[in-house]
Formats: structure tokens, C-alpha cells, sequence
């Protein structure tokens, strides 16, 4: 469009999101859309605003004030009234702009919806050209399966060794039992948790070079 085209973008409600109009003033672009949820409180005066379009005067009541939006700032906000009550209110950065010629352009984008719904219906501009691709590759990062499946090894080694630890304490704790039993079963008991000690270890050895992502390529 070159430098010094001015580009008003408009938002349909569901992609009207601050962090959208944030990367539009980053561009030096201004945008214009409907206020999400209910209406917001004016403080503005309504008044009545005129427009020509398609050579024909058009007039609405609107109110127009500056709010705040968390996560981008000051916008502008304009509530457009109908038999005295305000009816829908459209947000934009747009300062310069008549009311009225921001309300009808925001209308306006059933038409450039429209247009491209028909286009495509009748020429087929969304019609694929061509069937030929190229293989490239899938560089994106990905969860690396093997780590996970070295980290639930991990996970399950460390409850056998909870339990085992929990069987050499009950056995040195529990008061039905005579010395005999005492004397033979800990024994046993203390060499499980040796050994399940002993797997943990080798378990978070095993998992420590083990990277958490790979590129998707090389797992495909």
C-alpha cells in the first residue's frame, strides 16, 4: 500500500482483543470495531453527525468519548442512539474520522463480506490453482516423547521406593508383632529399599540427557 496510504482495519467482534489493537498502533494502523459484551457508560453529549455516502447525506446520534482499554489504552468510543436510547457502540483509534463515516464503514463490512462470498460462488477465486507442493522440513519444536516416557519411569520407580520405605517403617513400628518377626523381616525390608533406591537413581540419571523437545522432523 506504500508508506503513506492510511489503513483503517475493522474487527468483527470476535477478534476484537487488545493485543490486537496494540499490534495495529505498533504498525501505524488504526482500527474500528464493535464494543464486546454490554454497553459501556457515555459521557459525551449525543449528538447529531452527517456523512454522504454513495452521494446521499446520511445522519445518525452519536455520542463521542475517549475510554480506557486495559492492555492498549485511550481509544475512542462512539454510541450510536436510536429514539433516544444509545443501540450499539463501536470502538476505534481512529481520531480524525467524522462519527457518522466510522459508523458506515463499520456497516460497510457485510458488503466486503458479501463480496467475497459471492466472488468465490460465482468465480471461484478461492478455487485451488494448482495441485503441486513440496516437502520441506518441520522444524517446530515438539514435546520429545522419549522424555516423558523416561520421566513416568522415573515417577513410578520413586513410588516403589515410597512403599518399600513405608513397609521397612511399619515393620520396625508395628506393636503385633513378636522380636522374632521383628528380627527376620527388616532385614529383607531394608535391601528392597536399597535396591529401589538404587533404581530411582539410575532413573534420573537416564533422564537427565534426555532433551524435553525435538524438532518435529526428526520424530516423523
Amino acid at each position: 500500500m506504500g508508506p503513506d496510504a492510511p489503513i483503517l482495519l475493522g474487527f468483527d467482534r470476535g477478534g476484537s482483543y487488545p493485543s490486537a489493537f496494540a499490534a495495529c498502533q505498533a504498525a501505524g494502523v488504526d482500527w474500528v470495531t464493535y464494543r464486546r459484551g454490554k454497553l459501556a457508560a457515555t459521557t459525551a453529549p449525543a449528538r447529531e453527525c452527517s456523512y454522504v455516502r454513495d452521494g446521499q447525506p446520511i445522519s445518525v446520534t452519536l455520542a463521542d468519548d475517549t475510554v480506557e482499554i486495559p492492555g492498549y489504552g485511550h481509544a475512542r468510543q462512539l454510541t450510536l442512539f436510536e429514539h433516544g436510547a444509545p443501540v450499539l457502540q463501536v470502538l476505534t483509534s481512529d481520531t480524525k474520522a467524522t462519527g457518522a463515516a466510522l459508523v458506515c464503514w463499520l456497516r460497510a463490512r457485510w458488503r466486503i463480506e458479501n463480496v467475497f462470498k459471492y466472488a468465490a460462488a460465482h468465480n471461484g477465486i478461492d478455487a485451488i490453482a494448482h495441485y503441486a507442493m513440496d516437502i520441506v522440513p518441520d522444524d517446530r519444536m515438539v514435546p520429545n516423547p522419549a522424555r516423558r516416557a523416561a520421566r513416568d519411569e522415573l515417577a513410578a520407580a520413586q513410588a516403589t521406593l515410597a512403599t518399600a520405605e513405608r513397609n521397612l517403617a511399619k515393620a520396625l513400628t508395628d506393636t503385633t508383632t513378636t522380636h522374632t518377626q521383628k528380627n527376620t523381616a527388616p532385614p529383607g525390608l531394608q535391601r528392597n529399599v536399597e535396591q529401589t533406591t538404587a533404581a530411582v537413581a539410575a532413573a534420573r540419571q537416564a533422564l537427565a540427557p534426555i532433551p524435553a523437545t525435538r524438532p518435529a522432523t526428526e520424530l516423523d
